[in-house]
């Protein structure tokens, strides 16, 4: 593999090339719509750049001109090829990039080669070569169409060269173009105006030209608007009619496909996104079943701003932009203090209808969140209609109350200045009333706690509350007390439980239970068992005494180590001696002259000895 590495790094060298530029990072077409024009004729360049699906897409296309050559453009459209190769589909993804040339006098001019980034690399085309001639000079040939490469047209449809009538029917003016964007077919998207304050309508429209004779909207995805709220005006092409229009000498079939009447809900310079429309029809070239011929709408940049701080009214949201009308009705105009009247205030106008209008402040008045009913939609190509706000307002001070009026201050993008809509609310003629009756018990916490005095005198001793009695104060008091009495008994149990366990498992409790199951077994007249539980219980009370675990050292040597630790020599003598009987009575079936009972109960002396000792 190394070996493989040097050849063609070698090789590399030796043709002046790189291994990585080796392989081919995109695929390069480049077309020219016709070879041969006259002066001030345009025609157009289309570079075509497609790499493999995972690798980087084709961007930032250029393109060099001779002088005398003036260039537009280019136009980017997103492309996507789908090929079977060696029994599976090979995705291939890229840009095609389009430019208008126009030539200013005769010649033949090399123009190119154009090129895109791949990467961090620059990938070019070919050169291409067109000849100029004279205007009029009548050698003007046909535009070859490049969705019909071979120059024979489509039954039923005019080739795209073909000079349009001069009898056209009418067409609107918002179809007009001067030049193709794309050959064959493009999408051009317009919005108005490009320069808004916050609020302020931006109407986007999309209109779809095709040269190829009617067509239909297929496989459509809308643009993107995520910085705008959005209402529709019109939704699809389908009802629309398709008109006959002059672009550069062919006549092109167009038709609106899209109506947004827009509204930014913030500043700055918010993109509006490509729109996808699918050309369906008997003259376009469909890449797959229901696609069409697929085009794509340039992204266009809005700027929005705040309207000027200068002349801002007082109470004014930024986002209240329009032209805007407000009226009002109060119910009924006469009331008892401590009822409420109806106010149901009516917003009329075109633009963004703000959700909230400035209610006047004034004491004994309270005003209730509203209830709205709108009625917004689009009117032609701007957005209006009415929303109604129905408030509660209660008054709680008697008199002639003057409840103000409503205000909503907002921008006029039509005069460019501030405006505020107004509406004067009149008085209402307020009764006194009873308004301790009419409040509920929970906003007086206060009620009832004093209460008037119709006779001088001291004060009379009331009923005593619970709070008055001495063991009330005697209980809390005592409480923190009786929490740690609680605390101290709940220590003092635990730690007697755990003397209480360490007792039951000291090594006396345990060779007094070895003894136990000892006498169990000479009952049994088990004598083996009986010698083992003695031999058990010894060596657990010498461990508790000494320390000495008895049975990790020889018979012969048990003597000197339990003279070591402390034990006289004739009790050791006894444990060593007691230890060799139970031995033999367990292996051999005799203790010589002692018996199984003997040697328990001798077991049973060495344990209170021992325990003494302890």
């Amino acid at each position: 593999m190394k070996a493989l590495r040097l050849v063609l790094l070698a090789l590399a060298v030796l043709f002046g090339v790189s291994p990585s530029a080796a392989q081919p990072v995109a695929s390069m077409r480049t077309q020219v719509s016709s070879r041969r024009v006259e002066v001030g004729e345009s025609f157009t360049l289309t570079l075509t750049a497609m790499t493999d699906k995972g690798t980087s897409l084709p961007q930032s296309p250029s393109l060099s001109a001779p002088t005398g050559v003036s260039v537009q453009g280019p136009s980017v459209a997103m492309q996507q090829q789908v090929t079977l190769q060696g029994g599976s589909f090979l995705q291939r993804f890229g840009i095609s990039a389009t430019w208008t040339l126009v030539a200013q006098r005769p010649g033949r001019y090399r123009i190119g080669p154009p090129s895109v980034t791949v990467g961090a690399r620059r990938v070019t085309g070919d050169t291409v070569e067109v000849e100029v001639v004279a205007a009029g000079s009548g050698t003007r040939p046909r535009h070859r169409d490049p969705l019909d490469p071979f120059g024979f047209g489509l039954p039923g449809f005019p080739l795209g060269g073909d000079d349009p009538p001069a009898d056209l029917p009418a067409f609107p003016d918002e179809l007009k173009v001067d030049r193709a964007e794309e050959p064959g077919a493009f999408l051009r998207a317009v919005a108005s105006p490009m320069k808004v304050v916050m609020g302020e309508q931006v109407t986007l429209k999309i209109f779809a030209y095709g040269s190829r004779g009617p067509f239909r909207e297929t496989n459509t995805s809308e643009p993107s608007r995520e910085s705008f709220l959005a209402h529709t005006v019109l939704e699809n092409s389908y009802t629309e009619t398709l008109h006959r229009v002059p672009i550069g000498g062919e006549t092109w079939h167009a038709k609106k496909v899209r109506e947004l009447a827009l509204f930014p809900i913030r500043t700055g310079k918010l993109t509006i996104g490509a729109m996808r429309l699918g050309f369906d029809g008997r003259g376009y070239p469909s890449s797959a079943a229901h696609k069409g011929l697929v085009r794509y709408s340039a992204p266009l940049t809005i700027e929005v701003i705040e309207p000027p701080t200068a002349g801002r009214p007082a109470g004014y949201k930024p986002g209240d932009v329009g032209r805007f009308a407000l009226s009002a009705n109060v119910e009924p105009r006469e009331i008892t203090a401590g009822d409420a009247v109806s106010v149901v205030a009516k917003l009329e106008g075109t633009g963004n209808l703000p959700l909230a209008l400035k209610t006047p402040q004034r004491t004994g008045v309270t005003w209730l969140e509203p209830t709205t009913v709108e009625e917004i939609e689009p009117r032609g190509s701007r957005v209006g209609g009415w929303r109604k706000l129905t408030y509660v307002v209660r008054i709680d001070t008697a008199g002639e109350v003057d409840l103000g009026e409503l205000t909503l201050p907002y921008w006029d993008p039509e005069r460019e200045s501030y405006d505020v809509a107004k509406a004067t609310l009149g008085s209402i003629r307020v009764k006194p009333g009873n308004l301790a009756n009419k409040l509920p018990a929970k906003d007086d916490p206060l009620a009832g706690v004093l209460g008037l005095r119709k006779t001088l005198g001291d004060p009379g001793r009331g009923a005593l509350v619970f709070s008055d009695h001495r063991l009330f104060w005697l209980a809390i008091f005592l409480a923190p007390v009786g929490v740690v009495l609680a605390g101290a008994g709940q220590r003092f149990g635990k730690r007697l439980s755990a003397r209480w366990r360490q007792k039951a498992e000291s090594h006396a409790s345990l060779a007094q239970q070895a003894l136990g199951d000892a006498r169990a077994a000479l009952k049994r007249s088990d004598a083996a068992a009986a010698a083992s539980q003695a031999e058990r219980a010894v060596l657990l009370a010498v461990e508790g005494a000494t320390g000495l675990r008895a049975r990790a050292v020889l018979k012969s040597e048990l003597g000197s180590e339990l003279a070591s630790h402390g034990v006289s020599a004739a009790l050791a003598g006894e444990i060593v001696t007691l230890l060799e009987r139970c031995d033999d009575l367990r292996f051999t079936g005799s203790a010589g002259s002692q018996s199984s009972e003997d040697l328990v109960e001798g077991g049973a002396r060495i344990v209170r000895s021992l325990g003494r000792a302890a």
